[in-house]
């Protein structure tokens, strides 16, 4: 669900293990998305929300907004929050 471009930004940006879709990938068996410098891994009904920014800038405001936004897209049953807090 990332365009080879995306996933090349990914790997630049990443600070965290949790950012390397390589490693996440296989070990969730889900599909990386991007949304607003916010990584995530969907796959059936769950779905893992890496709530460190890409960008570094952490805010727990903007974190919850883009939390809300792909819970409302993938429409989850089980969520996975990884982050400093939510």
């Amino acid at each position: 669900m990332i365009t080879p471009e995306e996933e090349a930004y990914i790997l630049e940006k990443a600070y965290v293990p949790e950012h390397i879709t390589n490693l996440m990938g296989p070990i969730s068996k889900g599909d990386p998305f991007l949304k607003q410098e916010h990584l995530g891994f969907v796959k059936d009904n769950w779905l893992i929300f890496v709530g460190y920014p890409l960008d570094g800038k952490f805010s727990q405001a903007q974190s919850e907004r883009v939390l809300k936004q792909v819970v409302e897209t993938f429409r989850p049953e089980v969520l996975w929050f990884i982050g400093p807090e939510i």
